[in-house]
């Protein structure tokens, strides 16, 4: 299996778990779909029924995760982009985004 596809493990609990490229949680990939589409954290959040904080926390982690310097005036293109490089996006939200 590449990079590019999730694969399935289990978990000594017999739960399943998601493993992503970049180590994202179900939860950061989520908010990285998201933030493709050019969502606000407020919008996000509101979506979601989260908190703007605990978005922005999310956010945060994803850039870590991806090696993205969060004051980065592109942060959030550039997050969209490797995600999309790594297949972490389903080909008809790329190709919306093309």
């Amino acid at each position: 299996m590449t990079e590019r596809e999730a694969i399935y493990v289990l978990q000594k609990d017999k739960d399943l778990r998601v493993i992503t490229p970049f180590d994202l949680t179900e939860r950061e990939v989520e908010i990285l779909r998201l933030l493709c589409t050019a969502l606000s954290d407020k919008a996000i959040a509101l979506q979601l029924l989260i908190s703007v904080s605990t978005v922005a926390t999310h956010v945060s982690s994803i850039y870590n995760k991806m090696g993205i310097k969060a004051g980065h005036e592109n942060a959030r293109i550039a997050a969209v982009l490797k995600a999309m490089q790594a297949g972490l996006f389903p080909e008809d939200i790329a190709d919306a985004l093309d």
